[in-house]
């Protein structure tokens, strides 16, 4: 199992990212990468501030469960 605290390079992040859906991973790629705010992004993707919101966290837990399980 990995450590909590290892470092992940770009190419770790690309295959993670990979494994959400499209709306999702602009996601997080925007707000979490980019530093994109939830009101920039959800006028860019036609969604709630609170969609925008709520799809971040619930991507970013499935990462985080699938990086456990699998030992990203």
């Amino acid at each position: 199992m990995p450590s909590p605290h290892a470092s992940i390079d770009s190419q770790d992040l690309v295959r993670i990212l990979r494994r959400l859906p499209g709306r999702n991973r602009d996601v997080v790629r925007s707000m979490s990468i980019e530093g994109y705010s939830a009101r920039d992004i959800a006028e860019r993707l036609g969604m709630s501030e609170v969609g925008v919101r709520v799809a971040l966290h619930r991507s970013l837990k499935a990462l985080a469960d699938t990086y456990q399980e699998k030992g990203l």
